[in-house]
């Protein structure tokens, strides 16, 4: 009978994303071996404690205990588009888009993937629909799903969320990522090529 501390922390590890029973618990007798991971896994949880969404895009932002604003750098850039709204499902989709430069207006995080097994509630669907309501500059909506049978229905179910909400939303052009992005593909692993391409052939 294992120890219960090896065994409870085994069920934590083996909560993260592609981690099976037998690699969490290969994870967490290597944790027990070396005591500079132990140092270390501390520390990160301890630098994760100061990672807070944005107030305006609910990307992950690292604020210190006194910061006086809660906006990323990109909402706070006057330079970028302010008509020009792109939807992503997580910050890594953000990042990847980023990184690309094709895109130079705002962002909002969905905070998961919408799907048959998602609760819509656990997203922020309302607020993307104040965002759209409130947001009296804005003209487009880039739906960024990436092209799977979920990344399709979720773009359809959210496009008439959203024109639905007032006659002012339905003014707003929704549109999604175009021609570039494999039938199938997921935006975290696409490079940079690919993304400045599905981007520009927005439909």
């Amino acid at each position: 009978m294992l120890p219960s501390p090896i065994r409870e922390t085994a069920d934590i590890i083996k909560k993260l994303p592609g981690i099976g029973p037998r690699q969490a618990l290969r994870c967490a007798f290597y944790i027990l071996r070396n005591p500079a991971i132990r140092q270390d896994l501390k520390l990160v949880l301890d630098k994760i404690e100061s990672v807070k969404n944005c107030s305006i895009c609910f990307r992950y932002i690292h604020l210190s205990p006194n910061a006086a604003d809660s906006t990323c750098s990109i909402c706070r850039d006057i330079e970028r588009d302010k008509n020009s709204l792109c939807v992503v499902e997580e910050d890594v989709d953000l990042e990847q888009l980023e990184k690309a430069g094709a895109f130079g207006g705002q962002y909002f995080v969905l905070g998961g993937r919408l799907s048959l097994n998602q609760d819509p509630r656990a997203l922020r669907i309302n607020e993307l629909k104040q965002r759209a309501l409130k947001d009296k500059d804005l003209k487009e909506i880039i739906m960024a799903m990436s092209p799977t049978a979920e990344g399709n229905a979720a773009f359809l179910w959210l496009k008439q969320e959203i024109l639905s909400a007032s006659d002012n939303t339905a003014q707003i052009k929704i549109t999604r990522l175009g021609i570039g992005m494999p039938s199938g593909g997921e935006i975290e692993y696409a490079d940079e090529e690919t993304l400045r391409g599905a981007l520009e052939n927005r439909n």
